[in-house]
């Protein structure tokens, strides 16, 4: 197989996880297709690393695995064990999200047309598939109630920021890309934090019981 076959599956199935986080309403399987979206990003930049020479590209893998699959896991994983309920049924049924991220990946075909990029080893899909991904965890946000998976939609947004940098130009500088994972790992730890004292005080991760607190 070629790489950029390789490639080109491996973004389709970043895509094809980031689908199923719209459809998927139980928390635990969020956590799981998350880390599987963070370990396809981690196998697109260890092959980058080894076709460029690149050996900055290492450190972003050991870190993604680190902070984005382990880390990320553990915290949500730890927030999920102390929660009462583990379905989210956000505001819209699973029909309806589909067809609207399905929509979004359409825009992103729109503004970014599929196209190879001379200067680094990637597929022709990454940069539409990023900004899909971006989209798609713009309307998690929004869409779904639970505290837990607006910060799963928050983190495929990231996601989707890692792969536009990597596609195009092999990644960012190390001390901006040390920067950014430090900067997720401490993020992940606040808001699960939050959503583990949210759940603590209002026995719910329910993100629209804060307006109760208005005066």
């Amino acid at each position: 197989m070629k790489l950029t076959e390789m490639l080109t599956i491996i973004v389709w199935l970043l895509l094809g996880s980031t689908g199923l986080l719209v459809v998927n309403h139980r928390l635990k399987r969020a956590i799981v297709l998350l880390a599987f979206q963070s370990l396809m990003l981690a196998s697109i930049a260890f092959l980058a690393a080894i076709l460029s020479g690149n050996k900055h590209i290492y450190l972003a893998v050991a870190l993604t695995l680190l902070i984005k699959v382990l880390l990320v896991s553990f915290v949500l994983g730890k927030v999920l064990r102390s929660a009462k309920t583990v379905v989210e049924g956000g505001i819209m049924g699973r029909g309806l999200s589909l067809s609207i991220c399905v929509g979004l990946v359409l825009v992103s075909y729109s503004v970014a047309q599929p196209a190879p990029f001379t200067n680094v080893i990637t597929s022709a899909h990454s940069l539409s598939v990023s900004i899909g991904m971006v989209l798609i965890g713009l309307f998690l946000m929004v869409a779904r109630k639970k505290a837990l998976m607006q910060v799963v939609g928050l983190l495929t947004i990231e996601n989707g920021l890692f792969l536009l940098a990597l596609s195009t130009t092999y990644g960012l500088p190390l001390l901006v890309e040390v920067g950014i994972f430090l900067d997720v790992g401490f993020s992940i730890i606040v808001l699960g934090f939050f959503a583990f004292q949210m759940n603590r005080v209002f026995e719910t991760m329910d993100t629209t019981t804060l307006r109760n607190l208005k005066g």
